[in-house]
């Protein structure tokens, strides 16, 4: 694989209680496992966190640079699914193993009935969080129905 990137990118990853004190973090933790693509577990998941380092600013969302990351990670760490986030101005990546069939193919999810999501959306929508909610629920219900129809 070409890699045009000029920089000395490190990999590092985080240790349990570096992980446990980042995922207290509410604008970080919102990102979060939703079900195995494999099993379909929804509950039981192991999280990795990395840290990036070495990766200018004006390239961490870079298809090129996700792109050579998402490679070393499929290639040297075997792990499938990576969801990058920048925090405080740290890039990280974030994977989870599934416990019950051990695939790192983990579907991530936002809950979008998050009172903090619902509050920000509302300052910016100027709706009240009430038509926040109620919209939500309705855009969940089309898509659950359509999911239905699919399958």
């Amino acid at each position: 694989m070409k890699n045009n990137i000029k920089e000395k990118i490190t990999i590092r990853e985080l240790t349990s209680h570096e992980t446990s004190l980042l995922l207290e973090d509410k604008r970080f933790a919102k990102l979060k496992p939703d079900n195995c693509s494999q099993c379909e577990e929804k509950n039981s998941f192991r999280r990795r966190i990395f840290e990036i380092i070495g990766v200018a600013k004006n390239k961490q969302n870079d298809d090129e640079t996700q792109n050579f990351i998402q490679y070393h990670f499929k290639h040297h760490h075997s792990i499938d699914f990576i969801f990058f986030k920048i925090h405080k101005e740290r890039l990280f990546v974030d994977t989870a193993l599934c416990e019950k069939c051990k695939s790192t193919a983990i579907v991530y999810d936002i809950d979008l009935l998050d009172q903090d999501l619902i509050s920000e959306t509302s300052k910016i929508t100027g709706k009240s969080e009430a038509q926040i909610k109620n919209d939500l629920k309705n855009v969940y219900e089309i898509l659950n129905r359509i999911n239905r129809i699919k399958a």
